[in-house]
């Protein structure tokens, strides 16, 4: 059966992005990380920045590569509901107000609606775990050593301190295993919950990608 999602986690500073954009451009997939906030948010009918905050709580790291601002600035860090279906603003039971969705539900709902429409890469928000035992599904984590990871943020002091570097690769981990056990009650991340695990240590990119996509075609014969 055809590899036709693969989903690639990965640690900060391990260059996962830049090894699930050569995935998806040598496959011919298409690159998923951003819109799934979008379509969440879409879903929900709540604004971007509340799924952003409740999906990730985001890092100093994150924000710096990814340009989000400081979760602190965020609105509705709660994840209340903005709106509600056409016609049913304010009605809910016996005319009670409406549900609230749990938009960590939401979420893994675009991850499994993305996975439907195939032919994709799914960077990042644990798409591997959503689509655990899912066909045609090849799931990847992306990671690296602490040090090469923070020096690789520290851009040689350039970007921050190595001191700095360090602490917020450390504090990334952190907000990665919290997600991870809000989302799915994982309390410790194991290989197994992977197909295949990639150390960028020595490993470029597009070398990395390469190993991605030999196993994705692998699976697929």
């Amino acid at each position: 059966m055809a590899t036709l999602v693969v989903c690639i986690s990965r640690t900060d500073g391990a260059n996962g992005e830049a090894v699930g954009i050569a995935v998806a451009r040598d496959l011919g997939y298409r690159y998923v990380d951003r819109e799934i906030v979008d379509r969440a948010a879409e879903k929900a009918r709540v604004d971007r920045a509340t799924i952003a905050d409740v999906e990730h709580r985001k890092s100093f790291v994150r924000r710096l590569l990814d340009g989000l601002p400081n979760p602190s600035t965020l609105v509705d860090p709660f994840g209340a509901v903005t709106g509600a279906p056409l016609g049913l603003e304010g009605v809910g039971p016996f005319g009670s107000p409406p549900a609230k969705p749990d938009l960590r539900d939401v979420i893994r709902e675009v991850i499994g609606d993305l996975a439907e429409e195939g032919r994709v890469v799914i960077v990042s928000h644990a798409g591997s775990l959503a689509l655990a035992g899912a066909p045609s599904v090849l799931r990847v984590l992306v990671t690296a050593s602490p040090a090469v990871r923070a020096e690789r943020i520290s851009r040689g002091g350039k970007w921050l301190e190595p001191a700095a570097a360090a602490a917020a690769v450390r504090d990334g981990d952190r907000n990665r295993q919290d997600y991870l056990r809000r989302f799915y009650d994982v309390g410790s991340e194991q290989p197994t919950h992977y197909d295949l695990v990639v150390n960028t240590d020595v490993l470029t990119a597009q070398q990395a990608a390469t190993v991605v996509c030999a196993a994705a075609r692998a699976a697929a014969s």
